[in-house]
């Protein structure tokens, strides 16, 4: 076999983002935060092979399976991004701060791909003998939320402790049609198909204190996460090339 041709790639990048801050009073903040953006990369290829039987030399044998395929494919990927955050701070007459953030986040995920073999060989030049295409469209949202508490004490060590809990849910579809090339109908691939679903909570929670004695300065701490997590398979048997026992959910 021999085999060339172009393959060119593009990337294509965008972003906004906005911010602003409010004082609200000496001892209160409250920040807003935006972002909405792009990313493209993707790339094609234009092969031709030469299919042919020959010997180690490469000398090409007389063979009714020698054929000439014209293979043109597009595979893109895109994502776009919008997060939203509030934070607000409040400093206490003691010392005390108190700081509080929300992040939201929406992604949208999507894959296409795009793929033929189109003859090169006189009996059927420009027919097409194969083509398949994959669709994956995968949106994400999620949210973290950070809650801190630092407290400082006369000794001039200094207490820290907070709770992060945050939560991510996911969808995934995923789509494989083949082309029927005496019909030029599209029809599904179920077997290469797939919906997939993912739910994940985290709470996590620490503390820390930090001080110094005489030219020793200090810090020792505790975190705490826990984890629960679901995801939801709806073909199990996915590509299960070792014949084993599936399940649709795992926890």
């Amino acid at each position: 076999m021999v085999a060339d041709g172009p393959r060119p790639e593009w990337h294509i990048n965008w972003s906004a983002r906005a911010g602003m801050d409010i004082d609200i009073s000496e001892r209160d903040r409250i920040s807003f935060g935006f972002y909405h953006g792009k990313q493209v990369e993707g790339r094609t290829a234009e092969y031709l092979y030469d299919n042919y039987y020959g010997d180690i030399d490469g000398n090409r044998y007389e063979d009714l399976r020698n054929n000439v395929i014209f293979n043109p494919n597009t595979h893109e990927r895109v994502g776009i991004f919008t997060l939203g955050s509030i934070d607000y701070s409040h400093d206490f007459t003691d010392g005390k701060k108190l700081d509080v953030s929300f992040l939201y986040e929406k992604s949208d995920l999507y894959s296409n791909l795009v793929n033929m073999n189109i003859s090169r060989m006189p009996e059927n030049y420009g027919d097409t003998v194969l083509a398949y295409r994959q669709y994956d469209d995968n949106p994400l949202n999620g949210f973290r939320l950070d809650i801190d508490m630092t407290i400082p004490f006369d000794n001039g060590g200094e207490l820290s402790f907070g709770y992060h809990p945050q939560a991510l849910y996911q969808q995934g579809t995923f789509l494989f049609d083949t082309l029927d090339v005496t019909s030029n109908t599209w029809h599904p691939y179920t077997e290469f198909e797939n919906n997939v679903e993912l739910t994940r909570w985290i709470h996590a929670a620490y503390f820390n204190y930090s001080g110094s004695w005489v030219n020793l300065n200090y810090s020792g701490g505790l975190r705490v996460e826990y984890t629960d997590q679901f995801f939801y398979v709806e073909n199990a048997d996915y590509l299960n090339i070792f014949d084993r026992p599936t399940t649709n959910n795992h926890e």
